[in-house]
């Protein structure tokens, strides 16, 4: 369950990965009281006419918008989110929604619930002795809550796997993960097993990339975006511009993301907005979304923060 805050602060959270293709994974640290936890658009109606000029209408980009048009919802996360199969970090996440039927059900391609938040203050780990720690949430700390197979254990397999060495491990290893999980979640209540799922070495390592990537480069709009929609829907990272920042001339739109590489995805971009739940509760684009979690990100951090000051905040701020 994600907790929702009335005021404005910052979390690391997850897409799950029902959502993506596999072995790919995106994490990010977002705002989740902004629209709160997810916002969900429909398209603005489109007026063509917005491109007719003195020269008359551009047949281009009047077939693109007419073929750019979709009753579909659209999820939106602003934020900074680093995409593991891109290998980079990018300033929001955006999702249409569709829909298929299983067993007689309509089952929607996305979900609140596919975001996972670690509204956590303390991680764990296991000492020498296999006694079980909390330890605070800090990049010396983490990591260290290890529930694999170990050396020792997977030598003592050897007889019994088959001639690759894999198949077989692969299968025990997957059972023992599943009894160590049951055995967790009668000996944890909810906070204890999210404590754990993120002290576990392979989500701190995904956690640990996109935390050096801000070390290194800033809270600093990355001017991309990833995008799950028909046209791509195995996820794409799409560049854009700001146009209110960026000095794109359109006195048509002075506000907006601009794809250039990508115009019909920015003609679909360009006809969203979201209901901002935080301050004046107006509606807001993309491109709004986007530069206030940039100007909240350098209120609390800075431009350029360490790995230890992002962790202190994202996981020390109060929780409902």
């Amino acid at each position: 369950m994600t907790n929702i805050l009335d005021e404005s602060a910052l979390r690391l959270v997850e897409i799950q990965f029902s959502v993506l293709p596999e072995a790919e994974w995106l994490m990010g640290i977002t705002d989740l009281s902004y629209f709160p936890e997810i916002g969900f658009s429909l398209p603005i109606p489109f007026d063509v006419s917005d491109f007719q000029t003195d020269e008359g209408e551009n047949p281009l980009l009047h077939a693109l918008a007419e073929s750019s048009f979709s009753n579909n919802l659209f999820a939106f996360l602003p934020g900074l989110f680093y995409c593991s199969l891109q290998n980079t970090t990018v300033d929001g996440i955006i999702v249409e929604v569709t829909e298929k039927d299983l067993l007689g059900m309509k089952l929607g391609s996305f979900r609140p619930e596919g975001v996972r938040t670690f509204d956590i203050r303390s991680g764990l780990a296991v000492d020498e002795h296999g006694i079980i720690h909390s330890v605070e949430m800090s990049s010396e700390t983490i990591g260290k809550f290890a529930t694999g197979l170990s050396t020792k254990i997977a030598e003592s397999l050897h007889p019994f796997l088959d001639t690759t060495g894999t198949l077989s491990l692969n299968k025990v290893a997957y059972a023992r993960e599943i009894e160590i999980a049951g055995s967790l979640a009668k000996m944890l209540p909810l906070q204890g097993l999210k404590r754990a799922y993120i002290s576990g070495t392979i989500l701190t390592g995904q956690m640990m990339m996109l935390l050096s990537d801000i070390e290194s480069n800033g809270f600093q709009p990355r001017n991309r975006i990833y995008v799950k929609n028909s046209k791509y829907p195995e996820g794409k990272v799409v560049d854009i511009r700001y146009r209110s920042t960026d000095d794109v001339h359109d006195s048509r739109f002075v506000s907006g993301v601009d794809c250039p590489n990508e115009i019909d995805i920015g003609l679909q971009l360009m006809r969203l907005s979201f209901a901002r739940m935080v301050g004046d509760g107006k509606e807001v684009d993309i491109e709004e979304a986007i530069l206030d979690l940039v100007n909240l990100f350098h209120a609390k951090l800075g431009v350029f923060p360490s790995k230890d000051q992002i962790m202190e905040i994202i996981f020390s701020e109060e929780f409902h």
